[in-house]
């Protein structure tokens, strides 16, 4: 009884060692067009020969009760994977037959007459003869004969009362803008913004719009407001203002007040002995007064602004005769000042070139009663070093 459990306990440790080791299914089969791996116990793995690619079943068989077990797997002759395109990819593939194959299909070749269709990365252009390569019969692709070039976004918009940087409007560069001093952005402050050239839906564009700067207002304040000068209603943002066509603006030492910008002052008068011009009266536009030739601006400001009150800023100018501006000396006095005009009895100094030292008792000269200047009595005399 002993003797014939140790035989059957032998047999089946010899029968378990050939169906691990594959020996109870006898030699691997041979696969047409493929090689054997690796072969590791029940395990047999394959590979397609070179210049063949698996198009189906897998490249693995198990030795199950003494039998392979595994869909065998199919080579074909094809090319390889096309190489890669710079700033390419593969859109699909399709054969002779017309039938298409996604770019991601799994399998590692392509067969001959099959076409490999490319589309550019986002962001860059197609150029060339054509956008495919075929595998072909000595199973090699055919040559690139397109190139992938970078696209470009429009030129970005200019700002008011900011700047753009940044020289290249290519996709994914960036250019920035700065608001001037004085303003700033919505979310950003006085820090810059930068904005990326991307493309959407098959168009160039600029990620995000431009910034709109905006005045820096400082807050009301009542003293400092020009004497008889009426501040509207105060607010911070356009809903603040309940009156229809009113804006929420910054003006000036009133701060953000509500304001038609529409609204309008009187039509300014015309200065006596000079010009005015304008070209609109309507708010924040300006007046300019200029006297004639012999006239000298006295009093009032050269330039008005329409104020949100429908009032013109500062006060009207007066002209009255003066006298020019003073000349040179024949002998190289120069006279000193920048005034525009000079009223009468005003008094200007001259002085020497460099080289050269005044002599005379007086370099002054005086605007006369007869609007003409007095000539001072100075002389310039060029230096003398001696010898060296």
């Amino acid at each position: 009884m002993t003797s014939l459990l140790m035989q059957f306990i032998f047999n089946v440790i010899i029968l378990t060692y050939f169906t691990v080791n594959g020996q109870g299914c006898g030699n691997a089969p041979t696969i047409e067009n493929a090689q054997i791996a690796t072969h590791a116990g029940p395990h047999v793995r394959y590979e397609c020969i070179r210049g063949y690619y698996v198009i189906n079943g897998t490249n693995t068989l198990h030795c199950i009760n003494n039998s392979w077990v595994g869909i065998h797997l199919t080579c074909l002759q094809g090319c390889p994977r096309p190489d890669p395109v710079q700033f390419a990819s593969i859109d699909f593939y399709r054969d002779i037959e017309d039938v298409t194959l996604n770019a991601t299909s799994s399998f590692n070749g392509v067969r001959k007459s099959m076409t490999a269709y490319y589309k550019c990365n986002e962001g860059y252009d197609m150029r060339g003869q054509r956008r495919s390569r075929s595998c072909q019969t000595d199973f090699t692709w055919t040559e690139v004969l397109f190139q992938c070039h970078i696209k470009s976004c429009p030129a970005p918009p200019m700002i008011d009362h900011g700047i753009i940087t940044g020289d290249s409007f290519r996709y994914e560069s960036w250019v920035t803008y700065t608001c001037d001093p004085g303003y700033y952005t919505d979310g950003s402050g006085r820090r810059p913004v930068n904005i990326q050239c991307i493309e959407r839906n098959g168009n160039m564009q600029w990620q995000t719009p431009p910034p709109v700067c905006k005045l820096i207002c400082s807050p009301r304040n009542a003293l400092g407001v020009e004497l008889g000068r009426t501040c509207m209603s105060a607010c911070e943002t356009d809903s603040d203002c309940s009156v229809h066509l009113e804006s929420c603006i910054c003006d000036g030492l009133c701060g953000f007040s509500c304001i038609n910008p529409d609204s309008i002052c009187q039509i300014p008068g015309q200065l006596a002995n000079g010009t005015t011009s304008y070209s609109t009266i309507n708010y924040n536009s300006t007046v300019l007064y200029e006297c004639f030739p012999g006239y000298v601006m006295a009093s009032g400001d050269a330039v008005r602004k329409c104020r949100s009150d429908s009032v013109w800023s500062g006060a009207m100018p007066t002209c009255v005769r003066g006298c020019g501006q003073p000349v040179p000396l024949e002998n190289g006095g120069i006279p000193i000042g920048d005034a525009v005009g000079y009223l009468v009895n005003d008094v200007v100094k001259y002085t020497c070139p460099a080289g050269f030292s005044p002599t005379g008792p007086s370099n002054i000269a005086v605007c006369g009663s007869n609007f003409q200047w007095t000539t001072p009595n100075l002389r310039c005399v060029q230096g003398n070093c001696g010898p060296p």
